[in-house]
C-alpha cells in the first residue's frame, strides 16, 4: 500500500517524466523503502531536490537518488559483505543492473562507499581517497554527492532547530562529525571541482550551475550549524502555577531556587538548549527578567 509521500513522489515523477516507465519507478521506489526503512527519507529527499528544486531533468539520476544508499545499508544476505569490496560491488552491480539498467547500477556503485577490506584497504585514509576518486570520476555523481552532503546538513539543521525542549540535542557528536567531515573531506573537492568547471567550461553549464548552487548552500548551512552547536547553559523547574504544571528556565541555579513561584514540583535541573530554543525562551514574559543575565 502506497504513503501519501510515494504517492506525491510518483505523481511529481510521471508529471516530470511522461514517457518514462512510472512501474519501474513504483518498484525502485519500494525496494529502496523496503531495504532502507526510515533512512530511506533522506534518499526521498536527495531524490526531490534533483526534481523539484534543481529541475535537473535526468531519469537516471532519480533512480541513483532513491538507490544511492541501498547497497550500503541494504540486506547483507541480498547484497553481500564489505568485506570483499571486489565479490561486493559485482554482486550489487548484477542486482541493481535488474531493478533498473547497468548505467544506474554503474553510477550507484560510484557512490557506494567501501568498508576495510584487507586485500584493498589497509588505512581508512585509502577508502576516502578511492571513494572521492570514484565519485569524482562522473561529473553526475560528483553533483549528486554535493546534493547528498546538503540533504544531510538540512536534516540536521532540522533537528537541532526542533529538538525536544526536556534533553539536549542528541546528535551533537554526530553533528561536529558532520560538519568536519564535509569541510576536511568533501567541500574541497566541490570548491575545487565548480573552479575548474568554471575556468575551462568544458563540463555542461547545467551542471556547473547545479553545484555551485549546491555548494553555496553547503557552507551556508555548515555556518547554521556551527552556530547551533554553541549551547546555553540554564536551569530547568517543574513548578505549579494555579493548579497547572509548567516547566520555568533560569540563569543561574540561585535564581531557581529562589524563585517567587510556588513550591517546586522538582529540583532545579541544569540542561543545555541551543540558541534558537534560547531566543524563545526570552520571549517568554515570565522567564526573561530571569534568564537574561546570562546573555
Amino acid at each position: 500500500m502506497k504513503t501519501d509521500r510515494q504517492e506525491e513522489f510518483l505523481a511529481l515523477f510521471a508529471k516530470l517524466f511522461p514517457n518514462e516507465n512510472l512501474q519501474e519507478i513504483e518498484l525502485i521506489l519500494n525496494f529502496a523503502h523496503n531495504q532502507l526503512g526510515i533512512d530511506f527519507n533522506h534518499s526521498r529527499c536527495a531524490a526531490l531536490i534533483i526534481m523539484k528544486e534543481l529541475k535537473w531533468h535526468d531519469v537516471s539520476m532519480v533512480k541513483v537518488a532513491l538507490l544511492h544508499d541501498v547497497p550500503e545499508k541494504g540486506d547483507e544476505k541480498l547484497f553481500g559483505n564489505q568485506n570483499d569490496y571486489r565479490e561486493f560491488s559485482n554482486r550489487c552491480h548484477f542486482l541493481l543492473a535488474r531493478l533498473s539498467n547497468p548505467e544506474v547500477a554503474d553510477l550507484v556503485i560510484k557512490l557506494t562507499k567501501p568498508e576495510l577490506d584487507s586485500s584493498l584497504f589497509k588505512f581508512r585514509e585509502q577508502i576516502l581517497d578511492f571513494y572521492i576518486e570514484s565519485f569524482s570520476s562522473d561529473d553526475r555523481t560528483l553533483v549528486f554527492k554535493a546534493i547528498d552532503r546538503l540533504q544531510k546538513i538540512r536534516r540536521y539543521l532540522f533537528s537541532e532547530k526542533n529538538h525536544c525542549q526536556k534533553t539536549p540535542s542528541l546528535t551533537k557528536k554526530k553533528t561536529r562529525k558532520l560538519i568536519e567531515k564535509t569541510q576536511s573531506s568533501y567541500l574541497p573537492v566541490f570548491e575545487k571541482t565548480l573552479q575548474i568547471w568554471q575556468r575551462d567550461k568544458t563540463t555542461n553549464d547545467k551542471l556547473t550551475h547545479y553545484l555551485e548552487r549546491i555548494t553555496a548552500e553547503t557552507k551556508t548551512g555548515l555556518t547554521k550549524l556551527e552556530e547551533l552547536g554553541q549551547s546555553f547553559r540554564v536551569w530547568r523547574v517543574l513548578e505549579l502555577i494555579e493548579g497547572e504544571k509548567k516547566f520555568f528556565y533560569y540563569s543561574s541555579r540561585e535564581l531557581a531556587i529562589q524563585s517567587n513561584h510556588n513550591t517546586c514540583l522538582e529540583k532545579p535541573e541544569k540542561i543545555q538548549v541551543n540558541p534558537e530554543f534560547y531566543k524563545k525562551l526570552l520571549k517568554k514574559k515570565e522567564i526573561a527578567v530571569k534568564i537574561n543575565r546570562c546573555i
